[in-house]
């Protein structure tokens, strides 16, 4: 479990795209502490077990799923990357509960200034288009955020100065893929309206 507030970027020092897995080394400064192989750990969002620690640098194992859920199948050595460790029971939660589980990949539609914050439209994943409540919570790329605007297809977020410094933001373009993990009460709630309304179309 994470609370969606990034530590800090890591950097793609090895990334080896297998036939079955892919094998991701991320080097790493303040997130080097207090882990171990088999923590948890969340990179763009997608919570990962360390399999090995050495000399600053976590590896990873993303598997099929993972890879077709997620982005983590396009990155390439030198790609900057959000990291968190896991939650401590005793800490704040500065954000929101995140799981770590991506829902699916949003793509960015466009990129304009409002303010001193940057606002980023995102095209919504096709699955979960009715979850997306504006002043709701939604993690993008690890991030717990606020949504804005909410339409048939697209969502809105604001990102702070703060924020465009010190996480993979200041990278972001139009046309980059995000991972996209819905907040788990929403989107629990949709599913079980969902089911509801399939069982009682069912009985009709």
């Amino acid at each position: 479990m994470f609370s969606g507030i990034v530590e800090e970027m890591g950097t793609i020092k090895l990334v080896d795209h297998q036939t079955d897995k892919s094998v991701i080394t991320v080097q790493v400064e303040k997130c080097s502490t207090d882990v171990f192989v088999s923590d948890s750990v969340s990179i763009n969002g997608v919570c990962l077990t360390v399999v090995e620690c050495a000399n600053d640098c976590l590896t990873f194992e993303a598997m099929p799923e993972t890879l077709r859920l997620t982005n983590l199948g396009d990155l390439l050595v030198g790609d900057v990357v959000n990291v968190e460790r896991s939650m401590k029971a005793n800490a704040r939660v500065g954000g929101h509960f995140v799981q770590g589980h991506i829902d699916g990949i949003a793509t960015i539609e466009s990129i304009e200034p409002d303010g001193c914050a940057l606002k980023i439209w995102f095209k919504k994943p096709e699955l979960y288009k009715d979850c997306f409540i504006p002043k709701g919570y939604v993690a993008i790329d690890g991030m717990s955020l606020t949504l804005v605007d909410s339409t048939q297809d697209k969502f809105s977020i604001c990102f702070i100065p703060h924020t465009q410094k010190i996480t993979v933001v200041q990278r972001y373009c139009v046309g980059t893929k995000v991972n996209v993990e819905i907040d788990h009460i929403v989107k629990t709630m949709s599913l079980l309206l969902q089911q509801k309304e399939a069982y009682h179309g069912k009985n009709c």
